[in-house]
């Protein structure tokens, strides 16, 4: 995609502290494409990772009996006591 609409990828401070340039104007800067897929392939990775934590931690807390009950709800909430008791 990126060599069809001839994009670059800039980082403001690469290896060393300079400006790190990955054009993929270039096409015969194999150097370039190697690093775009290995990005992707990590960013890939890190979303995955992140879904997963998410997920696990959200069915951590609906396993928990009564959250709320026996500790303090966050900020501005109170605790349901029944039907049609929304709010205090």
């Amino acid at each position: 995609m990126g060599e069809a609409h001839r994009k670059m990828l800039v980082f403001a401070e690469g290896i060393g502290g300079g400006k790190l340039v990955f054009g993929l104007r270039n096409p015969m800067d194999p150097v370039s494409e190697l690093m775009m897929a290995f990005l992707a392939f990590a960013a890939q990775v890190e979303s995955q990772s992140i879904s997963d934590r998410a997920t696990g931690a959200t069915a951590a807390i609906r396993g928990m009996p009564l959250r709320w009950r026996g500790a303090r709800p966050p900020y501005g909430y109170f605790p349901s006591q029944g039907e049609g008791d929304h709010f205090k």
